[in-house]
C-alpha cells in the first residue's frame, strides 16, 4: 500500500534576477541551482537566499554534489565541475539525452531523470555506463536521495500541482507520495534535516519543503 501525505512549504526564496530554476543541489553550506536562461549555476545561503557565488557554466537541467564537485546537466551532457573555479573535471553523455531533467549523486552513481520519457537512469560515474533503468507513470522533474531513500519530483501534464515520490531503488515501485498543491517542482535536493529543496521553472523561486510523517 502506498503511503500518501501532503507536504508543506516552510521557506520560499526568490533570488534577485532569477526567472527560472532547472536543478537544485545542496553541499551542506549553500543551495546550488541551475539558472538556465543565462547558463549559470548560482549558490545561495539557505537561511537568507543571499547570493554567495555564481559559476558561468552550461546549465539547463539537474545539479548534484558528490562531496567535492558539482555534476551539472546541460543538453545531452553531464559535467563534473569544480565548485570554486568552474573548471570542468569530467564529462559524460546523459542517457536521457536532451530530455535530462534531474541529477542525484549517491554511493558512486549518478541517478538521472528523463522528463518526457518518465524514466530514471542509474549510471556509474567512472564509466558513464547505465546499470539500471526505472520507470515512472508521471513526468520526472527532479531526483534526490533522502538518506538512502530515492525520491523524485513529478508532475502530470500541464497541472501545477506536483508530487514528491519515494521509490524502491531496485524496482522503481512507488512507496510514498507527498502532494504539493499549487507548486511546480523542477529540481529536488534533500538537506541534512530530511527536508527537500525544490526549484520552480516558472517563477524562479526556491522552496524548502517539509515532508509529512
Amino acid at each position: 500500500m502506498i503511503k500518501e501525505n501532503r507536504a508543506r512549504v516552510v521557506r520560499d526564496i526568490h533570488v534577485s534576477g532569477v526567472s527560472n530554476v532547472h536543478g537544485v543541489s545542496y553541499d551542506g553550506q549553500h543551495v546550488w541551482f541551475a539558472h538556465g536562461e543565462l547558463g549559470e549555476v548560482i549558490a545561495v545561503r539557505p537561511d537568507t537566499g543571499e547570493r554567495a557565488k555564481s559559476l558561468r557554466v552550461p546549465a539547463d537541467a539537474g545539479v548534484a554534489f558528490d562531496g567535492e564537485c558539482l555534476w551539472i546537466g546541460c543538453e545531452d551532457k553531464i559535467r563534473r565541475v569544480d565548485r570554486d573555479t568552474g573548471e570542468v573535471k569530467a564529462e559524460l553523455v546523459s542517457p536521457a539525452g536532451t530530455d535530462t531533467s534531474g541529477i542525484a549523486y549517491h554511493a558512486g552513481h549518478l541517478w538521472v531523470g528523463s522528463y518526457r520519457s518518465k524514466l530514471i537512469y542509474k549510471l556509474h560515474v567512472a564509466t558513464g555506463k547505465v546499470v539500471k533503468k526505472l520507470s515512472s507513470d508521471r513526468l520526472v522533474t527532479g531526483v534526490t536521495f533522502r538518506g538512502d531513500d530515492l525520491w523524485h519530483g513529478s508532475v502530470e501534464g500541464g497541472a501545477k500541482d506536483s508530487e514528491l515520490r519515494r521509490l524502491h531503488s531496485e524496482t522503481g515501485d512507488v512507496i510514498e507520495r507527498q502532494e504539493l498543491v499549487g507548486t511546480f517542482v523542477s529540481g529536488t535536493e534533500a538537506d541534512r534535516e530530511g527536508r527537500v529543496w525544490c526549484g520552480d521553472p516558472n517563477d524562479g523561486h526556491l522552496r524548502l519543503i517539509e515532508l509529512a510523517n
